[in-house]
């Protein structure tokens, strides 16, 4: 029996030409070379007529990157939920643990009214990425100064966000990279 491919649709090809728009705005900004690098990557991966799903993304191409490195599953149920699918190790380390496969209401204390549950809703919603510069609000804060974080939608169908790769990068008090 010959595999089914998906065909792209009108709404498909919307959502990668607003996901596009949306990183050259992000890329106007001043940002840490790591970020543009996963920007350069997730461009490179992203089909002409969806966006790119888990299937196009391969973590081994990345390997100066994978240590930032983070992939969330989004769990419909009947609102978004998320999960831990894997944890680059600088990402563990800000954790204190590896909490892949975890949910993050497991992980976070009320994470229902955390900024970062709202973000990654915006992009599930949007289809869009989200970048942020800022204080960590879902990490221990007591040794990290600040984040530089980008969430890149994951649609396996084109058009359907279902992971949210995440590039993210914590800067200690004392100005060093963790």
């Amino acid at each position: 029996m010959a595999a089914v491919i998906a065909r792209p649709t009108d709404l498909a090809v919307h959502f990668r030409a607003e996901c596009l728009a949306a990183l050259d705005a992000i890329e106007t900004r001043a940002l840490n070379p790591k970020i543009r690098a996963m920007i350069g990557l997730y461009r490179s991966i992203m089909p002409s007529d969806r966006l790119p799903g888990r299937q196009h993304f391969d973590p081994l191409t990345i390997p100066h990157l994978l240590p930032n490195v983070w992939l969330v599953d989004v769990l419909d149920d009947p609102e978004p939920r998320f999960r831990y699918r894997l944890m680059g190790t600088r990402v563990a380390q800000a954790f204190a643990a590896d909490i892949t496969g975890r949910l993050c209401e497991d992980v976070h204390p009320d994470f229902a009214n955390n900024p970062m549950r709202g973000f990654l809703i915006d992009v599930v919603a949007t289809r869009r990425p989200h970048y942020r510069r800022g204080t960590p609000n879902a990490w221990p804060v007591s040794e990290l100064l600040s984040l530089d974080r980008l969430f890149l939608p994951l649609a396996g169908d084109g058009a359907h966000v279902d992971i949210v790769l995440a590039l993210t990068i914590f800067m200690r008090k004392d100005g060093v990279e963790l």
